[in-house]
């Protein structure tokens, strides 16, 4: 019979595990949530790992996961970023030209004063979500024929707007998940410098929409974070890699970069952990990638929600059906395991104040933990947490765009430099 493990290939596979917002500012006895969280793998892998702080947002850039992750992935956000993530979203099937404009939109709650009640569209379901764009498109398709909208996953959607060009002057938005409470009575919620028809009209179809729902559990939308086009380099010349994943924008990317895209679970706090640790495991073992990446939402939705339970189930099943597994290969597989760095993307900060008193800066630009383990380096921390990273190995905060060198990742691509940042200082 044919050894299967033996006729894999030779590559080492290097794996990033992005728990997206689990770090937080809040405290609980003064423990944060990946402290309170029971994390033995985590744990397990950190004692046998470096750990350090990564710097993954700019106070100069949206403070947006897209802006975190294009650099955990080895590109400039301020290169590629394009101004929203909302060209990265954009279902597989539809074509957008140069002259396109392109809004994210969620699908929301007002009440009766027009306070902005549920970002989420009181967690409205995918197929749910579908029925009311169909409606909404066929209430304004000849009024605004050149709007459409297109369901990503359940709030989330994507607007096209056809042929604006490029705007030679920016567009302000809220963000609906920094929002929620805010009173939107008699305010636009795209604005302008400059007086433009085409601010005019946006926002004549987002009241108009909203006439159309009146008197719906979901009576409104809301867009933001707009883009046009964008040119992303292949991934790599060298390696072959993909993502794993649910989130909309991670599709988007693995079609820009050439990366393979496994699409599973949802975009919520209850996800399919289990899912996609059995597919990561399973990837690895297949031995066709030489990188990894595997994305969970799961946090960082838990706080959007100011749900403190759930932002510990998240990261505890986070660790038993992802991190458990990863572990596993460490006793079994280090021939073939190059590198495994596991680190939030950015700060997702619970407030559990009333809705009153508006929730600041839900990402926050601080530098986040990471941890990498490549059986060479390690220091003397045993656990993972935000105050942890302060005292491992990795002295600076590590900018996230040199991270994939100090993972040993060597990718041939004509915009990748291979240097590690001059402030990176590690002790072994």
């Amino acid at each position: 019979m044919t050894n299967l493990k033996n006729t894999k290939s030779k590559r080492k596979v290097h794996i990033m595990i992005i728990m997206d917002g689990a770090s937080d500012h809040f405290r609980l006895n003064g423990k944060s949530p990946l402290e309170i969280a029971e994390t033995p793998h985590l744990d397990k892998i950190t004692e046998r790992s470096g750990i350090g702080r990564l710097q993954t947002l700019y106070s100069d850039l949206p403070k947006d996961s897209v802006v975190a992750q294009l650099g955990l992935l080895g590109y400039d956000p301020y290169k590629y970023f394009p101004l929203g993530r909302s060209y990265f979203e954009v279902p597989d099937d539809i074509e957008v030209n140069a002259n396109d404009l392109i809004f994210r939109v969620n699908l929301v709650h007002f009440d009766d004063d027009h306070v902005l009640t549920s970002y989420s569209g009181n967690s409205i379901d995918t197929t749910s979500a579908k029925s009311i764009i169909k409606y909404i498109n066929e209430s304004t398709d000849k009024v605004f024929p050149e709007f459409r909208l297109y369901n990503n996953s359940d709030f989330r959607n994507s607007l096209i707007i056809k042929n604006v060009g490029r705007l030679d002057f920016e567009l302000k938005y809220w963000e609906p998940h920094e929002e929620q409470g805010r009173n939107f009575a008699d305010q636009n919620l795209i604005t302008a410098s400059v007086k433009h028809p085409f601010v005019d009209r946006i926002n004549e179809y987002v009241n108009f929409v909203s006439q159309k729902l009146k008197g719906r559990e979901i009576n409104g939308i809301f867009p933001w974070g707009y883009s046009h086009s964008i040119d992303l380099p292949k991934f790599s010349e060298n390696l072959k890699g993909c993502i794993i994943g649910n989130m909309d924008f991670l599709n988007g990317f693995s079609r820009k970069m050439g990366l393979d895209f496994y699409k599973i679970g949802n975009s919520n706090w209850d996800t399919d952990y289990a899912g996609k640790g059995k597919l990561l495991v399973e990837q690895f073992e297949k031995g066709d990638y030489d990188f990894i990446y595997c994305h969970i939402n799961g946090p960082d939705e838990a706080s959007h929600l100011n749900d403190l339970e759930k932002k510990i189930f998240s990261i505890e099943q986070i660790d038993k059906h992802i991190l458990g597994p990863v572990f596993h290969l460490f006793r079994n597989e280090t021939d073939e395991l190059g590198s495994v760095m596991i680190s939030p993307d950015h700060y997702t900060n619970i407030n559990l104040l009333d809705y009153k008193d508006k929730r600041r800066d839900a990402h926050s630009v601080d530098p986040v933990p990471f941890v990498i383990w490549n059986d060479r380096i390690k220091d003397e921390v045993l656990t993972f947490s935000e105050k942890n990273a302060m005292n491992g190995c990795y002295k600076e905060i590590i900018n996230h765009c040199d991270l994939m060198d100090l993972m040993g990742i060597k990718i041939l691509r004509a915009d990748k430099k291979h240097n590690i940042s001059s402030n990176t200082n590690i002790s072994k």
